[in-house]
């Protein structure tokens, strides 16, 4: 004889994924839109907002879906349901750090891209802060005439971005008047054209729209 429907557990059962779903749901949602819609810095706040809804949304949640659970498992749901709800619930402390990790990592990428467009092939070009061990070099060790190279880098401290290469066996290193100054939250796409007889110039520009692309730049 099945209990009857007021103490059946798909009620608390039903409760409790919602507890699990809604949060995530909320802070997964204005993470994706926020890159869909060209994961831009200045329009973060709108969709931050809605993140952090889902995060105090969870806080409140927590409590009360492991109340359901208790519930559920008094009317005498089944383990596996139970499970499956509990792994929902605890799943959301690392969905919200993992989409926190990925607005840092979106925010910190600066993009370098490095022209030769002398007619002489380019050696040991050597990408660097300017502080004291700010992020490790990045190497490029050959560059032929007329070609382009393209790096990402994650940028944790305030810096600037200086650089030195081999032409024709002369070494040149940037001025400090060369230097770009470059911050956490800043994104930049960078261009450095290196052209004959010591020519050269470093353009920096904002990352603009969808510049988490450059993610698969990343120097690992």
């Amino acid at each position: 004889m099945s209990a009857p429907a007021a103490y059946s557990p798909a009620g608390p059962l039903r409760c409790a994924s919602w507890c699990a779903l809604v949060p995530a749901f909320l802070g997964c949602g204005a993470f994706a839109a926020w890159l869909l819609c060209g994961g831009v810095i200045d329009e973060l706040g709108s969709f931050a907002w809605v993140g952090i809804a889902g995060l105090y949304l969870g806080v409140f949640t927590l409590p009360a879906g492991c109340f359901a659970l208790l519930v559920a498992r008094a009317r005498g749901a089944g383990g596996r349901s139970l499970a499956v709800r509990s792994l929902w619930m605890l799943g959301n402390l690392p969905l919200a750090g993992l989409c926190l990790a990925g607005v840092l990592a979106c925010t910190r990428v600066q993009l370098v891209e490095v022209r030769n467009t002398s007619g002489a092939e380019i050696t040991d070009v050597r990408l660097f802060g300017a502080g004291d061990g700010t992020w490790p070099t990045i190497m490029l060790p050959h560059l032929a005439a007329g070609e382009t190279q393209r790096v990402a880098f994650w940028l944790v401290v305030k810096d600037a971005l200086s650089f030195s290469y081999l032409q024709r066996g002369l070494e040149n290193v940037a001025r400090s008047d060369e230097q770009v100054g470059l911050g956490p939250v800043e994104p930049k796409r960078l261009v450095l054209e290196i052209g004959d007889g010591g020519q050269r110039e470093m353009v920096a520009r904002d990352a603009g729209r969808w510049h988490w692309f450059d993610l698969r730049f990343l120097v690992r």
